[in-house]
């Protein structure tokens, strides 16, 4: 049993491969590939049964996935985009679980107002991975991904607290203000605790330079934020999420570039793993499902036509929300574009003009000029990629189920009625949502005519490397400037630096810098060494104070990544 177990595993990472190639020649979502693969495989003579405890999906491959997922979205992004992330993220999670669980409250006589918002719950999160994977497939903006990728974040976290604070009430009367304490605090010491984690770790990570040694950290950093969450009944998804945003943002100042390429590509390889297999998974366990629903006597048909009325429900419930709210958000980027903020806009930059004096005082830093930049970015940023009644039409119709709706439906205690019946519910909704998306959403892209994704604008590209360029140069000129032992570096290895400088600038022109190739000699490389070190820094802070926008500060990074990696090789 073990060996078959072994060699469907292997089997299934195979398929996987297999699929997500196909997928990409054909122009169909891997994800539902995935789903209608695993299902057809289900259905072949002597296909074995697989049954996955939701336990290991909530408690081993989620937490992974979220982090992830997390470390790799820019805070800059999160911060600019707070408001319909928040509101996409929390309040239409509840407003969503709430719609749904009445109506099958009204559908179902048996089924308690608990346990058909705990059901709510449970279809309300949309799935990260197949509204974002279409999305860049099909080219959207780069905000809309960005809202849609922050979102999934968010209401996975969202939606399995509200789980919890309904299944919690299903075996107890229902107390409304002990239902609210123990949502809010589960998510506020969830982000405490995530917090300290996420600290924690940058700390660990930076005394370690063994990419092996600093990847097996990070592989279990998740864990150890989710368990000590849970321990205090808070929520272990928001932690992980809390911890990955900050491991994230700080991880350019604490690491090599050989620790984040290797890094990167150790996570690109779980996530996908992980992603993609629990979709494989949900296909096949379609007739385990199916069987399961007979056996409880249901009739399947009639339970997945309610399946597609709960869907019905979500998808009117979530355009009926995020049309009005894209209205606001958008005379909101206009005002912010003019130079207008409302009360708690201005209260909002007061208190991070005080964080940033209080970051940097005592230092040389000019953080007066900083916060300048910093409100110029913003304001070109909400000028250029303002959300319009279309991205707010794109962003209502990318409301796509998958892991976390199949996986917490099977939390459902045993003992709830119809549980059989909810679980072929929520199995229909995530597989009719993959549907509907993945084969509309392309064919509304294009009938709206929302524009492919925009590179970095070149001027905010010009003015970063401008800025690098300026650290660089401060370097060089420092009178204070030598080698470890003592000793100054001759005027042409300056020379010959101050050109490599100056040659950066051509990024702006999406030409990369050319670097010198052989073998170079330690000098060089150490005064190389001393200039991106001081260069990564400045990025590093560029990044902290968001003065420049997310996607010019990725194209500096993968530059100087670039220009590092030639030019450790070559030496």
């Amino acid at each position: 049993m073990e060996t078959e177990v072994i060699l469907l595993a292997a089997v299934g990472v195979l398929v996987l491969v297999a699929a997500t190639g196909l997928s990409r020649r054909i122009g169909v979502a891997a994800p539902l590939l995935l789903v209608a693969i695993g299902a057809g495989l289900s259905y072949l003579p002597g296909a074995p049964a697989i049954h996955l405890e939701a336990e290991w999906i909530l408690l081993i491959v989620l937490p992974p996935l979220l982090y992830g997922a997390a470390v790799a979205f820019p805070v800059i992004d999160f911060r600019r985009n707070l408001p319909p992330i928040a509101f996409l993220g929390v309040a239409l999670v509840i407003i969503s679980a709430v719609a749904v669980g009445w109506v099958l409250f009204i559908v179902f006589p048996d089924l308690d107002l608990a346990s058909a918002i705990a059901l709510g719950a449970v279809l309300s999160p949309t799935d990260a991975v197949s509204a974002t994977s279409i999305a860049k497939r099909i080219g959207l903006p780069s905000r809309i991904v960005t809202v849609l990728e922050g979102e999934s974040l968010v209401n996975d976290a969202s939606a399995l607290v509200l789980l919890r604070t309904a299944t919690a009430s299903i075996a107890a009367v229902f107390d409304l203000p002990a239902a609210v304490g123990s949502f809010f605090w589960a998510t506020f010491a969830a982000i405490v605790v995530g917090a300290a984690v996420g600290a924690l770790a940058v700390f660990v990570r930076s005394r370690f330079k063994d990419p092996v040694m600093v990847t097996s950290i990070s592989f279990v950093i998740p864990f150890f934020a989710y368990a000590p969450a849970e321990a205090i009944d808070a929520s272990g998804v928001i932690a992980v999420v809390t911890t990955g945003l900050i491991v994230g943002h700080y991880s350019v100042r604490s690491q090599t570039i050989q620790l984040r390429f290797a890094e990167q590509t150790n996570w690109r390889t779980v996530q996908f793993i992980l992603e993609n297999g629990v979709f494989l998974l949900m296909g096949y366990q379609l007739r385990e499902y199916i069987d399961d629903d007979i056996h409880a006597g249901f009739q399947p048909g009639y339970t997945i036509a309610i399946g597609l009325l709960a869907v019905a429900v979500l998808v009117v419930v979530r355009l009926a929300f995020t049309f009005p709210l894209f209205a606001l958000l958008a005379r909101r980027s206009r005002r912010i574009a003019a130079g207008r903020h409302s009360l708690w806009g201005m209260l909002s930059v007061r208190v991070r003009q005080r964080l940033v004096a209080l970051r940097h005082r005592g230092s040389d830093v000019d953080w007066r000029h900083q916060l300048k930049r910093r409100y110029e970015s913003d304001r070109a940023f909400h000028a250029r990629e303002a959300l319009g009644w279309r991205s707010s039409a794109i962003i209502g119709w990318s409301g796509m189920r998958g892991v976390v709706t199949v996986a917490a439906v099977q939390s459902l205690p045993t003992d709830t009625p119809y549980r059989a019946a909810l679980i072929l519910i929520a199995f229909t909704a995530a597989t009719a949502t993959l549907l509907l998306g993945g084969l509309t959403l392309p064919s509304l892209a294009r009938a709206l005519g929302v524009r492919e994704a925009e590179t970095a604008p070149g001027s905010d590209i010009r003015a970063l490397f401008t800025e690098l360029a300026r650290t660089g140069r401060e370097v060089l000129a420092d009178p204070e400037l030598a080698r470890p032992d003592g000793t100054p570096f001759s005027p042409d290895a300056v020379e010959q630096i101050d050109g490599e400088i100056a040659r950066q600038a051509h990024v702006a022109e999406r030409s990369l810098p050319s670097t010198p190739s052989g073998k170079q000699s330690a000098e060089l490389q150490e005064l190389r060494r001393q200039v991106f070190a001081a260069e990564r820094e400045a990025l590093a802070d560029a990044r902290a104070t968001s003065t420049f926008g997310s996607a010019a500060l990725d194209t500096a990074e993968a530059i100087l990544n670039t220009i590092e990696a030639q030019t450790t090789a070559d030496g």
